[in-house]
């Protein structure tokens, strides 16, 4: 869509996928029917419909006298108001680039606040004209306009800074991860070190017993085996002051975790991002039942 020049060219680009992606749905409802009426047939079903009986077939494979299959295309409307935003904003008025648009798509409008703000203005305003769209702030009493005022402008506000508070969440928690393992390190250690060298060649040696006298094969008395002879291990060498300032305890483990909440976060901040804009556009753009009211 990028090289596309004009709205009509980029229409014909749309028809030619919803074709391409009709086709491939039909085909995958196709293959579902078949894989579903092999693997998880309806007996109770095709008892009561024409023609299974009759067939000795379930309704899925062929059974029913009249047969039947769809693809529930239910973003119609959805799709209509988009290519007409697209239409308008991009190619008519000319404030946004194409590029400025797929850029805000793969975010999935994460850190695009004021795109998502000026759309939703837009279609507000066309839904209801200008005129409906200032007495909307004016409601439920005229007391209320300078509060919806303050409120309009705090809701991309606020979803800026929630944005950037997700994804500044994954770095703090490593951080408070990291630092509670260094101080853990450092108690652990000195305190091995400050026994002497028999505390840790007995946390040596019991590791080793652990290892070598497991018959279970059970993981968690590997693990137990391997903590005490790398505790014993640092222990001493802690006590040679050869790990000095080392925060051995805080070393592969933050980063491992950090992975995990770093993901986390990520999947949050898309997830809370597109549930605000979502309560954000039903609350300004109501169904029409909703404006009637």
């Amino acid at each position: 869509p990028r090289d596309c020049r004009t709205f009509d060219e980029f229409l014909s680009l749309y028809y030619r996928q919803h074709d391409y992606i009709t086709d491939v749905s039909a085909a995958d409802a196709n293959i579902a029917q078949e894989v579903r009426a092999r693997f998880a047939p309806n007996p109770m079903r095709s008892c009561i419909i024409q023609g299974c009986l009759e067939k000795g077939r379930d309704y899925r494979w062929g059974g029913p006298l009249y047969g039947h299959g769809q693809v529930l295309a239910e973003g119609i409307a959805d799709a209509a108001d988009s290519l007409y935003a697209i239409k308008t904003l991009v190619y008519d008025q000319k404030k946004y680039t194409m590029d400025q648009l797929i850029q805000a798509l793969e975010d999935h409008f994460e850190g695009h606040a004021e795109l998502v703000t000026a759309l939703i203005w837009y279609n507000n305003i066309k839904n209801n004209g200008f005129l409906g769209w200032l007495k909307g702030f004016t409601e439920p009493i005229v007391v209320m306009t300078p509060m919806n005022i303050i409120s309009e402008i705090a809701q991309p506000v606020s979803m800026a800074f929630r944005h950037f508070g997700n994804v500044a969440g994954g770095g703090v928690i490593t951080s408070i991860i990291y630092t509670a393992f260094a101080l853990l390190s450092t108690l652990v250690l000195n305190f091995i070190a400050s026994i002497g060298w028999l505390m840790s060649a007995v946390l040596m040696a019991g590791g080793i017993a652990l290892w070598l006298l497991n018959k279970t094969k059970k993981i968690r008395w590997k693990l137990l085996a391997i903590i005490c002879f790398a505790l014993g291990l640092f222990g001493l060498l802690q006590a040679l002051d050869l790990l000095s300032g080392v925060p051995v305890l805080a070393l592969g483990i933050p980063a491992v975790l950090s992975v995990y909440f770093d993901v986390f976060s990520g999947f949050v901040q898309a997830l809370v991002f597109t549930l605000l804009s979502m309560a954000y556009i039903a609350g300004a753009c109501p169904p029409p039942e909703d404006r009637k009211s």
